[in-house]
C-alpha cells in the first residue's frame, strides 16, 4: 500500500484525554500539515462539548466526532492506535493504518475486547469481530522497536518505523549537566513497578526517593532538574517518554528489562543501567545508586548519546514522515 498522496487522512484518538499516546497522535497532525496534507482529528469516546483536550490546542485541529463524515474511498486514509482497531471494520474502502504506539496496552485491550465479544456472542448481540492484523491491506507503523518484534513474530508484514519526539517545553530547558546543583534523590513514578521499587526503597532507608505524582509539568521539570537520577521498572509498553525527559532535564537513568526497555534500540543504556526486578538484584541496584550519587560528573557521560539522540527525534521524526506520507 502506498500512503503517499492521500486526499484526506483521519486520525483516530479518544476525545478528551491527554497521556504521551494521544499527543503524539496530535503531534503527527501537525506535521503532516506543516507538510500541507489534509488532515483531520477524528475523536471517539466521550465527544460531548470540546473533544479536544486543553494541552492540545495548541495544535488547533481540524476534527470529526462522526465516522459518516468520513469519505470512505481509496484516495483517503484513516490511522489507528493500537488500542482502537474496531473503526477499521466499519469502513471498507479506505486505506487503513495501524500506528502501534505500544504492544502491552494492545494486549490488554485485547483481552478485554476478547472477553467483551464471547460475551456477546453467548447472548447473540455480537458486534463487529476484531481486526484481521495480518490482512495485506491494513499498512502497520510501529514506534518501537519492541512493537515491530511482536508484528513480525505474528507474521505481518507490511511495516514501516515511525518514533516520536518530546514535547518541545523539555527541549528548550536550559539544563546544567552536573552534579553541583543536584541533591542525591532518586525520583519515580508510582504508577510503573511501584511493587519492585518499594522493595528497594524498603532496603534503602538511607536513600531519599520521591514519587513524581500531584505535580504540574512545571513542578516535575523543577524537581528532575534538581535531581540526579530517575529509576523505572514499569512495563516500558513502548518506547517511554519519562526516561528520555528525566535524562534531559540531566537525571541518570536505571530502568528494568521489561517491554521496550529490554532492547538497546529503544532504550539505549549501558546494560550496567538495566536490570532484572528479581531481589537478588536489590543490593546491586543500591550500590549503583550510591555510585551514581557519588560520581555524578563522570557518570553523565555514559548517558550523552542518549541525550544526543533525543535532542534529533523531532528532525528524524519529521524526514520519517515525509518519507511515509509524502
Amino acid at each position: 500500500m502506498n500512503l503517499k498522496n492521500k486526499e484526506n487522512i483521519y486520525i483516530v484518538c479518544p476525545a478528551k484525554i491527554a497521556t504521551g499516546g494521544t499527543e503524539l497522535l496530535h503531534q503527527l497532525l501537525y506535521k503532516l500539515e506543516k507538510n500541507n496534507k489534509k488532515v483531520f482529528m477524528y475523536y471517539v469516546g466521550d465527544i460531548t462539548g470540546d473533544p479536544v483536550a486543553e494541552r492540545f490546542k495548541k495544535y488547533n485541529p481540524k476534527y470529526i466526532t462522526d465516522i459518516k463524515k468520513i469519505e470512505d474511498k481509496k484516495e483517503n486514509l484513516i490511522i489507528v492506535p493500537e488500542t482502537i482497531t474496531e473503526e477499521l471494520n466499519i469502513l471498507k474502502n479506505i486505506g487503513k493504518c495501524i500506528w502501534w504506539l505500544s504492544v502491552d496496552n494492545h494486549l490488554r485491550t485485547r483481552h478485554r475486547k476478547n472477553l467483551k465479544y464471547h460475551i456477546k456472542k453467548i447472548f447473540n448481540k455480537l458486534e463487529r469481530p476484531e481486526v484481521d492484523y495480518s490482512d495485506k491491506n491494513i499498512y502497520h507503523l510501529y514506534q518501537s522497536e519492541y512493537a515491530k518484534d511482536y508484528l513480525e513474530k505474528n507474521g505481518v508484514k507490511n511495516l514501516e518505523y515511525l518514533s516520536d519526539y518530546l514535547n518541545d517545553t523539555f527541549l528548550r530547558e536550559e539544563v546544567e549537566y552536573t552534579g553541583k546543583n543536584r541533591e542525591d534523590i532518586v525520583l519515580y513514578n508510582p504508577l510503573k513497578g511501584i511493587e519492585f521499587t518499594k522493595e528497594i526503597m524498603d532496603r534503602a532507608k538511607n536513600i531519599k526517593f520521591i514519587a513524581l505524582e500531584k505535580m504540574s509539568p512545571e513542578e516535575i521539570k523543577d524537581i528532575c532538574k534538581k535531581s540526579k537520577i530517575y529509576i523505572d521498572f514499569g512495563e516500558h509498553p513502548g518506547k517511554d517518554r519519562f526516561p528520555r525527559e528525566a535524562s534531559l532535564l540531566g537525571c541518570l537513568i536505571i530502568t528494568g528489562k521489561k517491554g521496550s526497555a529490554l532492547n538497546n534500540v529503544d532504550v539505549p543504556l549501558l546494560s550496567k543501567y538495566k536490570f532484572e526486578d528479581e531481589d537478588k538484584n536489590i543490593n546491586i541496584i543500591i550500590q549503583t545508586i550510591e555510585k551514581l550519587f557519588t560520581d555524578y560528573d563522570k557518570n553523565i557521560k555514559d548517558f550523552e548519546s542518549y541525550i544526543l539522540r533525543t535532542k534529533n527525534e523531532e528532525k528524524e521524526f519529521e524526514k520519517d514522515v515525509l518519507k511515509i506520507f509524502g
